[in-house]
């Protein structure tokens, strides 16, 4: 024989104590006294992340040491950018071999070898 779980539970239940409340009913019955929501909300104000410390970065240089600058580019910014390769030739290369419906894409569809 198995106990309802009002019987064996030890902590009573929270929330609406009528399940059978109707939906639209006025707020104060369905919800229940505000002195009581009121009460409720002061219990759950504050949260986990208000007790958190703040990130502090002189914490993270103790721990890590002195991290390196980050690099920048020593590139002029009027010079054009390099490539090893040729890009263009490679593109037209690319879309000959694998683009077999020449639509500029090569999907699935295609029956050339897919690149890797």
């Amino acid at each position: 024989m198995t106990l309802p779980a009002e019987v064996h539970s030890s902590h009573p239940r929270r929330g609406s104590h009528s399940s059978s409340a109707d939906p639209f009913s006025e707020p104060d019955i369905y919800y229940g006294e505000e002195e009581h929501l009121r009460r409720q909300a002061q219990a759950h104000r504050r949260t986990l992340s208000s007790s958190l410390k703040r990130f502090d970065f002189s914490d993270l240089h103790d721990f890590i040491g002195k991290t390196p600058p980050r690099r920048t580019s020593h590139d002029e910014r009027s010079h054009s950018r390099k490539f090893l390769i040729d890009v263009d030739v490679t593109l037209e290369t690319l879309l000959e071999r694998e683009d077999t419906d020449n639509n500029a894409q090569i999907t699935i569809e295609d029956q050339g070898p897919k690149a890797s």
